[in-house]
C-alpha cells in the first residue's frame, strides 16, 4: 500500500516533489522518479522475500548464488548502459523487475523439485 501510494504520487506528481526534495534546480529529472520509484518497490519486495525465506529457514545455496549472480549481471547492466540518467535509471528499474521475477521462479522451481524429491523417496 505505501508502494503504490509512494508510486502515484511519483506518477502524477513528480515536479512536486522534486521541487520539496531538492529544490527547482533539479526538475530535469522528475521524469525519472517514476522509473527509480518502481525499481526500488521491486528491491523492497525481493526483500521482502529474501528475509521470509531466511526467517522460515528455506534460503539455501543455490537461492544466494542465483541472486548474486543476479546482481552481478545487474551491475554489469549498470556499467554497460549509462550514457545519461534516463537510460541508466530506465536499465536500473528493469533489471530489478527480472531480478524479483526471476528469484521468484527460481524459489518456486526450487521448492518443486524439494516437494518432488521428498515425495519419491
Amino acid at each position: 500500500i505505501i508502494c503504490t501510494s509512494a508510486l502515484l504520487l511519483f506518477k502524477f506528481f513528480p515536479e512536486f516533489i522534486i521541487t520539496l526534495l531538492f529544490g527547482q534546480q533539479y526538475l530535469s529529472i522528475s521524469n525519472i522518479l517514476i522509473y527509480i520509484g518502481i525499481a526500488f518497490t521491486f528491491i523492497s519486495f525481493l526483500n521482502i522475500v529474501v528475509l521470509y525465506k531466511i526467517s522460515k529457514n528455506q534460503l539455501r545455496l543455490r537461492h544466494t548464488i542465483f541472486l548474486i549472480s543476479s546482481l552481478v549481471l545487474q551491475v554489469v547492466f549498470l556499467i554497460l548502459m549509462h550514457d545519461n540518467i534516463e537510460e541508466f535509471s530506465f536499465v536500473f528499474m528493469i533489471s530489478t523487475i527480472i531480478i524479483f521475477i526471476g528469484i521468484i521462479l527460481f524459489m518456486k522451481i526450487s521448492k518443486n523439485e524439494s516437494f518432488n524429491n521428498n515425495s519419491s523417496s
